[in-house]
């Protein structure tokens, strides 16, 4: 029980940020819950495979004994390479183009607190879980004996009330409430740091490594402080300006996120202003009022609208992120929100999304897990992984019944421990085969969270297996059940208290981030059905199970609830309506094209106009008529025509797309410098 107590103390402080930093946030709370994974299994376990290499050829080199090492090291080198292993995986995701492009300071603040949170709870269930079931109860929490600083467990109505909680704290006196967590609060300090290194340009990218240098000083003045504060005054001196403001630690995170708050909402209303096709009909591009019109759509048919519309505002801000960046334009991202915006204000019209319709398009979704039956042995496997877990830091942490933790030790239990953790090591190498072999796929991808779950995953994995290679290793080595993985390792010595019996028990804990059906969903693709592959298409791919529902509740889907135009026959005719000059009574593809890139760009739907003068009509009432989509051979003959040309259109209708798609770079710029006079009613489509 007081294990559980320490993962929800760590789970609501990443909630916290998350909450605090939903406006401009575009990691899901999914994504988070993978980091808290990465960061307890990826990163502790790279930690404690350096601190062990580190310390023992120090010792081999030098002679001293690893507890002359481990204490030096622990303030000095130690605290640099835990934070910096933290951050490992921001920079690696954010070496790749379109992560960097797509997360601001706000994901990366986020994404590093949950790693570091991850951290924090691994280090608190080394220490606490194979002691709590001795535990004592206090009015607000816990106190597990243990010498003269026990460690304090807080309770769920303590953490509610506090800000960060830390899973655990030591005190020497009786505890008043969790301390901040210093794992968390540190990390969320640094990956604000990240953000900035990725994010800037120039020398100024280079302030972002001071908040990590400042986290690394005081996270090696807090582990001085504690064992030689009082015997050393040389470095008391050195460390007493860390150590005063330490009380202070909750305070910086908050600071740094609405920094970061600040930061990206004047991306996103710059963003939303210079493309209102992001935008839904009436939607100012800021405000409350933007969420009101969000909030309607919302609540046209809850909870699945709801999903759809919360989907498309971290697209849509996932677009205007893109944009904002000196090494990306965000077009591939502006096209899928343009073309979910577009089904979203078709999806109201044609369907009531009514619970019936809903229901037949997530039984197409599942159409193929009917005929797969045959999976379900891998839901048994996974439950019986699970019990030894439950046995250990459910029953075995519950004050009263420690003895369910030695009957583990058991010479009937262990065995059958064994048996499961090496079946849990097989199932974890071929989740790591299987993730991996995804990979290059989610890259492809147009949007990074995918590539982003699985790289998460892929570190919570190898962080499990080192974890069972070391305990099994040390079974083989001769360590019994009831005796001690490893010594002298850091990770604040947490790792010296972790028994055999433990560490297999910890490591089948990790499949909870592994789920029966996790790497299917990693690997797999959507399954909604289109005519042709365009960037709405993509668009609902990506979205998942909200695109199904989506594509469900327009008619490009062919869902069951529409006005019967849904079917492909129907979207072809109007295609090539789109097309066809009434004039002549001739179809041209070269039109229909450029409508199609209006559509795409704008988040509009079209059709053919029945006014003289006009190419086509949206369904608010405003007339296109476009110019341009000509070879770029013949542009300097042109080029007098089509000045001209524009400048007649504007007369006569309320758009002017120019469709620059076959034109050179050169000669897109000579268009867009003609253009910028002439106001926002001339716009240029096929960039």
């Amino acid at each position: 029980m007081l294990a559980l107590l320490m993962v929800f103390a760590t789970c609501y402080g990443v909630l916290q940020l998350a909450v605090l930093g939903w406006g401009t946030r575009t990691v899901r709370l999914g994504t988070l819950a993978l980091a808290i994974g990465a960061g307890m299994y990826g990163c502790a376990m790279i930690t404690v495979l350096l601190q062990l290499a580190y310390t023992r050829t120090l010792s081999a080199l030098t002679g001293d004994s690893l507890g002359d090492i481990v204490p030096i090291a622990g303030h000095t080198l130690h605290p640099v390479l835990e934070e910096v292993i933290k951050m490992a995986p921001l920079l690696v995701i954010g070496c790749r183009r379109r992560a960097r492009a797509q997360w601001r300071l706000t994901d990366h603040l986020l994404v590093g607190a949950a790693l570091g949170a991850g951290f924090g709870l691994m280090e608190a269930l080394l220490y606490n879980a194979g002691r709590a079931g001795t535990a004592l109860a206090l009015p607000d929490g816990w106190v597990v004996p243990s010498g003269l600083r026990p460690p304090y467990i807080p309770g769920i109505e303590q953490s509610l009330v506090s800000w960060l909680p830390a899973p655990y704290s030591v005190s020497e006196l009786t505890p008043a409430g969790p301390d901040t967590g210093f794992h968390i609060a540190w990390s969320a300090l640094a990956g604000f740091g990240v953000g900035l290194l990725l994010r800037r340009r120039g020398p100024v990218r280079l302030l972002g490594l001071l908040p990590l240098v400042l986290v690394s000083a005081a996270h090696a003045a807090h582990n001085f402080d504690v064992p030689f504060g009082e015997r050393d005054s040389a470095g008391a001196a050195l460390v007493l300006p860390f150590v005063t403001v330490e009380p202070m630690l909750g305070v910086w995170p908050l600071l740094a996120l609405g920094l970061a708050v600040w930061s990206d909402g004047r991306v996103l209303r710059r963003g939303k202003g210079a493309n209102p096709g992001l935008l839904l009909a009436g939607e100012p591009p800021g405000g409350l009022s933007a969420l009101a019109a969000l909030g309607r759509y919302a609540m046209i048919r809850p909870p699945y609208t709801t999903m759809v519309a919360h989907r498309f505002m971290l697209l849509r801000r996932t677009a205007c992120y893109a944009g904002g960046t000196w090494y990306a334009d965000g077009a591939a991202e502006r096209e899928m929100a343009y073309a979910v915006r577009a089904r979203m204000e078709a999806s109201p019209a044609f369907m009531s999304w009514r619970a019936a319709g809903l229901r037949s398009g997530l039984a197409r979704r599942r159409s193929g897990g009917a005929r797969r039956r045959h999976r379900h042995w891998k839901v048994l496997i996974w439950a019986a992984l699970a019990l030894p877990v439950l046995t250990y830091f459910l029953l075995g942490t519950t004050p009263g019944w420690g003895g369910a933790q030695q009957a583990l030790a058991g010479e009937v239990v262990f065995p059958v421990l064994l048996a499961l953790s090496g079946i849990g090591l097989a199932l974890v190498a071929w989740q790591l085969v299987t993730a991996a072999r995804a990979l290059p796929a989610a890259w492809r991808e147009p949007l990074t969270e995918r590539a982003t779950k699985t790289q998460l995953r892929l570190l919570t994995g190898a962080g499990t297996m080192v974890l069972g290679i070391l305990s099994c290793a040390a079974w083989i080595t001769g360590v019994r059940p009831g005796e001690h993985v490893i010594s002298n390792a850091h990770v604040l010595n947490a790792l010296n208290d972790l028994l055999m019996y433990g560490g297999l028990a910890l490591l089948l804990a990790g499949f909870v981030f592994f789920p029966p059906a996790g790497v299917v969903a990693v690997a797999g693709g959507g399954l909604v059905v289109v005519p042709t592959v365009t960037a709405g298409f993509v668009a609902l791919e990506a979205l998942g199970l909200t695109g199904v529902l989506l594509a469900q509740a327009t008619p490009e889907s062919g869902g069951d609830g529409g006005d019967g135009g849904g079917s492909p026959s129907g979207e072809q005719a109007r295609l090539r309506e789109l097309g066809q000059d009434p004039a002549t009574g001739t179809f041209r593809q070269s039109e229909m094209e450029t409508a199609q890139r209006v559509e795409q760009q704008l988040g509009i739907t079209l059709t053919r106009s029945k006014h003289v003068g006009a190419d086509w009509v949206d369904r608010k009432g405003a007339t296109y008529d476009a110019v341009g989509n000509f070879p770029g051979q013949y542009f300097d003959q042109q080029w007098p025509r089509l000045q001209q040309a524009i400048k007649e259109h504007l007369q006569k209708v309320d758009y002017v797309p120019v469709d620059v798609s076959k034109f050179a770079p050169e000669q897109v710029a000579k268009v867009r410098e003609f253009i910028q006079k002439l106001g926002p009613r001339v716009f240029l489509v096929g960039e």
